[in-house]
């Protein structure tokens, strides 16, 4: 679990440091202060810099289109250049890169992992070595300084060094292997690395991939889950199938109550919907991390407490850490709600963004006591 995580270069947030994550977190503030951004590094981090979920990261924003189908070349640096903070491409590494890592809660505790993930850019120059049978081969020579840039102008190449655990992985850009890591067209339920990691984003459903996630949970105990947090909505479903004869043309439907028809789960409005992605998403991070972007999307305040209560249960049984942003009132009311009637309070925290100047960010966390006196006494702290 993290407990602490540091970011900084990453997009609109120059420097961000976290203290005292819990099990649930929930992250409010303005338009602009970085709460979807800090879920992006918490996906890049938890899996270790994988060229996929920044390929994901790079569509969504629109810095990669789908069409896109020719190698990537030295003038693409700026699609790259996007996931810095001013779009800043730099050189030195060690202060010009993302930094996203865990960090120590003191100097005499230590933690799980101290591992850190960096990305930036780097350039360098093949440098010829014979050997005494005469064969050749190249090495990297790496450019740390301007004067050796400019005597080595016409040589120079350019790469995406990524540093995760200790491990280099170099990936040149005007090469055919930079396009090909990066035009993997993942979803952001795979597991990579090891990481059981699923991110429910603030936009439309994606049908296909609830598809999917409800193949891995068939015939198990989590099904039930499902349907709880369906009948938040429908107390009468009773079942739940997906059907069609492709990926793309599958379609969720439910037996209800009292009928012998299916009903298409899609004409029963986008809340229940969203309910299903978000769930079908939480039974699948078994012993990882959930993440999910405007949790009220498509919601009504009336069901929310009802779902953050599922979730609550679901985090605990199945080893789950869960970061969500909101702009909701009804949603931290919800969340603050369920936990107190869990009795988990210590496992659950809402804390707020806001942006100072040279984009960096601060954060304000609130305990459940004062989230409850904050939401009674109608005291702002989204």
């Amino acid at each position: 679990m993290i407990n602490n995580f540091l970011i900084k270069n990453f997009k609109n947030i120059r420097f961000l440091e976290i203290h005292g994550l819990k099990r649930l977190n929930l992250f409010a503030g303005k338009n602009n202060t970085g709460k979807s951004t800090l879920l992006e590094a918490i996906a890049l981090y938890v899996n270790n810099g994988n060229m996929s979920i920044m390929n994901q990261l790079l569509l969504e924003r629109g810095e990669i289109l789908e069409s896109h189908k020719t190698p990537m070349r030295k003038g693409d640096i700026d699609i790259l250049a996007s996931l810095f903070t001013d779009r800043k491409i730099g050189y030195d590494f060690t202060n010009d890169s993302i930094l996203l890592s865990q960090m120590k809660p003191n100097l005499f505790e230590e933690i799980e992992t101290d591992r850190e993930l960096r990305i930036g850019f780097v350039r360098f120059v093949n440098e010829k070595i014979f050997t005494k049978e005469g064969e050749i081969s190249k090495r990297k020579v790496f450019i740390t300084n301007e004067i050796e840039a400019i005597q080595n102008k016409a040589d120079i190449n350019v790469a995406l060094q990524i540093i995760s655990n200790g491990k280099s992985n170099i990936i040149q850009i005007g090469e055919n292997d930079l396009y090909k890591r990066l035009s993997r067209h993942y979803g952001y339920g795979d597991k990579v690395n090891n990481n059981s990691f699923q991110f429910i984003k603030s936009g439309s459903v994606n049908i296909q991939n609830s598809g999917s996630l409800w193949d891995e949970i068939t015939l198990t105990e989590k099904e039930q889950f499902v349907i709880e947090a369906l009948q938040i909505i429908e107390p009468n479903i009773q079942r739940i199938a997906f059907i069609g004869d492709t990926p793309r043309s599958r379609t969720a439907v439910v037996k209800v109550k009292e009928s012998n028809k299916v009903v298409p789960l899609k004409g029963m409005g986008d809340g229940i919907n969203r309910i299903l992605a978000i769930i079908l998403a939480a039974v699948n991070s078994d012993n990882g991390y959930l993440l999910i972007d405007e949790f009220e999307n498509g919601l009504h305040f009336s069901v929310q407490e009802q779902l953050w209560s599922i979730l609550i249960r679901l985090s605990l049984s199945l080893n789950i850490q869960v970061f969500v942003t909101t702009h909701s009132r009804d949603c931290i009311a919800g969340f603050e709600n369920a936990i107190e009637k869990s009795k988990e309070s210590l496992n659950g925290r809402l804390f707020r963004l806001e942006r100072g100047d040279n984009a960096a960010v601060s954060i304000v966390p609130f305990d459940l006591d004062e989230v409850k006196i904050a939401t009674e006494e109608n005291i702002e702290i989204r």
